[in-house]
Formats: structure tokens, C-alpha cells, sequence
């Protein structure tokens, strides 16, 4: 049986079956994470290469806390400058830097950091106890 003509055609063509869109966000997020590890490795490779494998850091701390510690005659804070007790603070950092890789620098870390100690507690630096602390730490110093 045949259509009648006296009906109007349908007023939109018939809709085409949707086609899949293609999946561009998987390749791009596996591009993406691969070119961060890529990277992530060349620069973690570069670091190792170049950077010295015999525990050289702990040895340049201990070097530089004793290069200060010999230019600080004291951890006195004067009138107008509080220079050397930050030194002082800089010698016991950089002592406990050295020590804390394993256990070659703690009693030069001990030593250094005694006189801080003692001068924190008492604020005084003409007792004794103080006196012989600091020649604990140049002894230690020395003896690097």
C-alpha cells in the first residue's frame, strides 16, 4: 500500500545512527604522564651523574662549621651586634648537618653545640663551664 500524497513530508530528514566520537583524551593523558616520566628521569639521572658519591657534603659541613667557629672568638652578644651568636647558630647548623648522615661528625656537633648551650642557659660567657666548652669545640675543630 502506498502513502497517501495528500500528506506533507516529514518536516526534518531522518536523523543518521550517531557515530562514535574518537577517544583523543586517552592517548593525550598516556602522552602527557610519559613525557613527565621521561623528563622526570632525564633530569633525576643528570643529578646523580654529577652529583659526588663520596658523602662529601657532610665533610664540606663539618670543614665550613670549623672555618667559622675559628673566626668566632666568642657567642657574646654586644651592645650593637648579636653577629656572633648568629655565627655560633651558623657553626651548630651546619655541625648538626654533618652529623646527621650517619654517625662520623655527632661528638664534633656535641662539641660545637655545648658553648650555645651553656650561653643560652646562663647568658654569660666568663664562667668557667663556658670556657672550657669552647676549647672543647677548637679541639674538636683541630682534630678534623
Amino acid at each position: 500500500m502506498s502513502e497517501p500524497s495528500h500528506l506533507p513530508p516529514p518536516p526534518f530528514p531522518p536523523a543518521a545512527p550517531p557515530t562514535p566520537k574518537p577517544r583523543r583524551g586517552v592517548p593525550l593523558v598516556f602522552g602527557l604522564v610519559a613525557g613527565v616520566l621521561v623528563g622526570a628521569g632525564g633530569i633525576g639521572l643528570t643529578w646523580w651523574l654529577t652529583t659526588p658519591s663520596d658523602g662529601g657534603g657532610a665533610d664540606a659541613d663539618a670543614r665550613a662549621a670549623c672555618e667559622i667557629a675559628d673566626r668566632t672568638s666568642t657567642v657574646d652578644v654586644r651592645e650593637d651586634s648579636a653577629a656572633n651568636l648568629h655565627r655560633w647558630g651558623a657553626v651548630v647548623s651546619l655541625a648538626a648537618a654533618a652529623a646527621e648522615p650517619g654517625e662520623k661528625y655527632d661528638s664534633l656537633y656535641e662539641a660545637l653545640n655545648k658553648p650555645l648551650l651553656i650561653f643560652r642557659q646562663q647568658y654569660d660567657t666568663d664562667s668557667p663551664e663556658y670556657a672550657e666548652a669552647m676549647q672543647a669545640a677548637r679541639e674538636a675543630c683541630a682534630a678534623l
